[in-house]
């Protein structure tokens, strides 16, 4: 069956013409008991008023209203040209039938969709089916919601798309799925989301920020009066929890893991230091190695690779004795490049501490790791590695 949008019939409240202009289009003729008698003429009144009680009624019963319903028995609804569908109430397409969108289906605030097991929504290319804050789409065991090629499932703030265990989602190629900020998609156990290649699951991104514990995989070993010992140590206040440099008489080395997930984009790394946690420089870093730091990867057979590295640019003895950074990111970097994407190769941060001409021990201090990301969006927005 076809439904098409019903014409409009004496929309005009009052004639605007004829005989009669001026007066009422329609009229209630009262009474229904014989209807139309042979012999005696319609009035035209009458006549506009029974064709708009017979559009309004079966709209109603279109949509649901006052408890009226429509049936489909073995036959199809299509709604062509440009009109438009809006369900503002609760539907179910039983075993075994099948609901084709070529155009658009826009679920409202209150619209529900109930997939019975066997039943199928099929989306054909260009259709979209759109779920409104506050509507729930949902596939029960044994059905499917198929969404061709060029097809688009919209889900808004507020929105569910509820798949149940057995519930199927296909999506063909160049189909998509769009879960708006807000929205959810539950997928029950045993639920079934088909994709023609993993790649095609795309998650959008977000810009992640997050600090690294300093628990150091290595650390440049020193000779102290014939005893060797480590070139860095971890200061005593639990206050800052940080690492000092011992020994300044060479380039002494700290690394730290740094545990970020493959995929990830690392866009900025900084170490934050102190060159005054002891007795500081006494105004005067003329000539000294300053601290570099590095970012570095390690192969599965041992090899390091160095991706990208930065020193320390304090510009004088004030600015490296008080609380400052050292970052690395696109524009800072001075060895190979940020970003950086995380492969499966584990990443560290090594730090060379300062040494040479009027370097001082026990001055120098690592304060902490922080940095940036784009990281995929169902990690916080604030993490810690």
């Amino acid at each position: 069956m076809t439904l098409n949008a019903l014409p409009g019939w004496a929309t005009n409240t009052n004639y605007s013409a004829g005989p009669d202009t001026g007066t009422p289009t329609k009229v209630d003729p009262e009474s229904a008991a014989d209807g139309f008698i042979s012999g005696v003429v319609a009035a035209p009144q009458h006549v506009n008023y029974l064709l708009g009680l017979i559009a309004a009624e079966l709209l109603k019963a279109v949509d649901g209203e006052g408890g009226g319903t429509y049936t489909l028995d073995g036959d199809d609804l299509e709604f062509t040209g440009s009109a438009t569908f809006i369900l503002d109430c609760a539907a179910q397409l039983t075993a075994g039938k099948v609901f084709a969108i070529d155009g658009h289906l826009d679920l409202s605030s209150s619209g529900r969709i109930n997939l019975a097991s066997g039943a199928v929504i099929g989306l054909n290319s260009g259709a979209t089916l759109i779920a409104g804050s506050g509507a729930l789409i949902e596939l029960d065991s044994g059905a499917a919601l198929n969404a061709t090629s060029g097809s688009i499932i919209s889900v808004g703030n507020g929105a569910q798309l509820d798949v149940a265990n057995g519930g199927i989602i296909d999506l063909a190629n160049n189909s998509t799925v769009e879960l708006h900020s807000g929205a959810l998609f539950a997928v029950d156990s045993g639920g079934i989301v088909i994709f023609a290649r993993a790649a095609d699951l795309k998650v959008a991104s977000e810009t992640c920020f997050w600090r690294s514990p300093m628990v150091p995989q290595w650390i440049t070993l020193y000779s102290n009066a014939g005893v060797v010992t480590p070139a860095w140590a971890v200061n005593d206040e639990a206050a800052s929890g940080g690492w000092d440099l011992n020994d300044v008489g060479a380039a002494n080395m700290i690394r730290f893991p740094l545990n970020r997930l493959p995929g990830d984009i690392l866009t900025s790394i900084s170490m934050s230091l102190n060159g005054a946690a002891g007795v500081g420089h006494g105004g005067n870093i003329s000539g000294m190695t300053m601290p570099k730091i590095q970012l570095v990867k390690v192969s599965s057979v041992g090899v390091k690779t160095i991706l990208a590295s930065a020193t320390d640019a304090s510009a004088s003895a004030a600015a490296y004795d008080a609380d400052h950074s050292v970052t690395l990111d696109s524009g800072t970097d001075t060895v190979g490049g940020m970003p950086v994407t995380v492969t499966g190769d584990p990443l560290f941060l090594e730090v060379i501490g300062e040494h040479g001409t009027n370097a001082v021990a026990t001055t120098l201090r690592l304060n902490s790791i922080f940095g940036q990301s784009t990281s995929k969006a169902y990690r916080s927005s604030i993490e810690f590695a």
